[in-house]
């Protein structure tokens, strides 16, 4: 097989220095949900809203930008991104690349005993550019309530705007095809050097200090860690609870998501949590609110178990390297169109055509979701060792068998400091909380299991969409059982 990779758009993007706004200028907006960041003045848009529908005002009139720059006090919304070091990153680094990749990569609403039309394929519409942005707006709120000097909030900001900056196309399903190379962490060293950041040394940031921040070193790292998981926490959970799918057809999802949109409902604010950090006096942050830490803990815990870690959403992401594994090479090749390198400027939609033209699949699909528009089935055993005869039970039915993973856990955060309100000190929360903690624990280790992904054998195989791709998974599916002498593959 040998594929050109056309070359990225993105390989050729070229800083523009000149770039410079006006005073106040918005560069973009952001929201982060369950909290005061945001660019609607919430008043004057239900105000409006009211006089469209009485017949005061006109549709063009609705669109006002009084309702989306300050709020009753004539202070700018905080959503309204205006800030000097945020022009400058988008001026001097491809930042905008990540508008074209999916914050969710491959994931969908799912329940785990079944797969429903309406689900297929990826629900979720937020970015990665969006996600960098609220990361950094989170990051610079912290910065400000710790009494930071601006130094030290710069950098913080620019480490958050470019922390995902190197993410490879659909995101954590690619960095698994190859960890060690793909990584944020490694991939945005490569990246740099082809970019000169002294146009960031007037804020006081210098790239070492950026990337040792990103790498989670020292005070700031460990900010931006919390920034990061604070910020798509309440942006996935807003998407899964509030898509359209789980409204239009009642009790089909809601197994997973009512327990979640009931966290959600004990304090809708409770993303004001990173107004709550603090530091000890030894410079360690910790949290103040145990409320509002114990209902994101638990939200980032019931994300995991209903979607990040769901095995049927692991079951297209599985599809998706199954596919992408045999293109792909840590160092360019001629006969392998994708690489270490040129995954630094693809998107999402590049990816996947070049997928989709590599297995002669349809070139008019636009997005991979709709080439792999059925995820597998799957059987869980108990251990490892069980998965050579459930692989063979299913063989024997009839059933396509196609590989067996390894669904790793997750970090609770629950050694995340907390205020004891009995000791006045900063403690783990699993020493202030340690029941709600279990808890969690046990969430995390529910996560854990091994399971083996097939197609069912359909009566109507001639027409499904397993049929028309089984021909594909046969002959890749075939080498890697040959090159592991008859055994199931198994990832981790």
């Amino acid at each position: 097989m040998r594929i050109e990779a056309p070359r990225a758009y993105w390989q050729d993007w070229k800083p523009d220095p000149q770039l410079k706004p006006e005073q106040g200028d918005i560069l973009i907006r952001v929201s982060l949900p369950y909290s005061d960041i945001h660019w609607l003045n919430q008043v004057k848009f239900a105000d409006a809203a009211e006089a469209l529908k009485s017949g005061k005002i006109k549709p063009y009139q609705y669109l006002s930008e009084r309702w989306t720059t300050t709020d009753d006090n004539g202070n700018e919304l905080p959503g309204n991104i205006t800030g000097e070091i945020y022009w400058a990153i988008y001026a001097n680094l491809p930042l905008s690349r990540l508008n074209y990749i999916g914050q969710l990569g491959l994931l969908f609403h799912s329940t785990k005993d079944q797969i429903y039309e309406f689900s297929k394929g990826t629900d979720f519409s937020h970015t990665r550019l969006s996600h960098s942005l609220t990361t950094a707006k989170v990051g610079e709120g912290m910065a400000i309530c710790l009494g930071l000097p601006e130094q030290e909030k710069n950098q913080l900001v620019v480490a958050a705007l470019m922390h995902d900056i190197a993410m490879p196309p659909f995101g954590d399903a690619t960095i698994e095809l190859d960890a060690e190379a793909l990584s944020e962490e490694v991939a945005i060293s490569r990246l740099l050097r082809r970019y000169d950041l002294k146009a960031l040394e007037r804020f006081g940031v210098q790239k070492r200090q950026i990337l040792a921040t990103i790498r989670g070193q020292g005070i700031l790292g460990k900010l931006l860690d919390l920034a990061d998981k604070i910020s798509y926490t309440a942006c996935d959970v807003d998407h899964y609870i509030g898509d359209p799918y789980t409204i239009d057809i009642p009790n089909v999802l809601d197994v997973l998501t009512e327990p979640i949109a009931a966290l959600v409902r004990a304090d809708p604010n409770w993303a004001d949590l990173y107004k709550d950090i603090r530091l000890t006096s030894t410079g360690k942050p910790y949290f103040n609110n145990i409320q509002r830490l114990s209902i994101f803990l638990e939200l980032r815990a019931k994300m995991h178990d209903a979607l990040y870690l769901n095995p049927r959403c692991r079951g297209l992401d599985l599809l998706y390297r199954l596919l992408l594994a045999p293109l792909y090479s840590r160092h360019p090749q001629p006969t392998k169109p994708l690489n270490s390198r040129n995954l630094l400027y693809l998107t999402d939609d590049e990816l996947a055509r070049i997928v989709s033209q590599a297995w002669g699949l349809s070139h008019d699909i636009h997005h991979i979701s709709h080439t792999l528009d059925v995820a597998p089935n799957y059987a869980q055993v108990d251990d490892e060792t069980e998965i050579d005869h459930m692989d063979e039970q299913l063989r024997n039915r009839g059933e396509f068998v196609l590989a067996a993973e390894e669904i790793r856990s997750f970090n609770t955060g629950t050694d995340i400091p907390v205020l004891n309100q009995q000791t006045g000190k900063a403690q783990p929360y699993f020493q202030v909380q340690p029941e709600h903690a279990s808890y969690l624990e046990q969430i995390a280790q529910g996560c854990h299991k091994f399971v083996v992904y097939y197609w069912p054998n359909l009566l109507d195989a001639e027409f499904s969409n397993e049929a028309k791709l089984r021909p594909i998974f046969e002959k890749i599916i075939g080498d890697l059982r040959q090159h592991s002498k008859g055994k199931i593959p198994l990832f981790r």
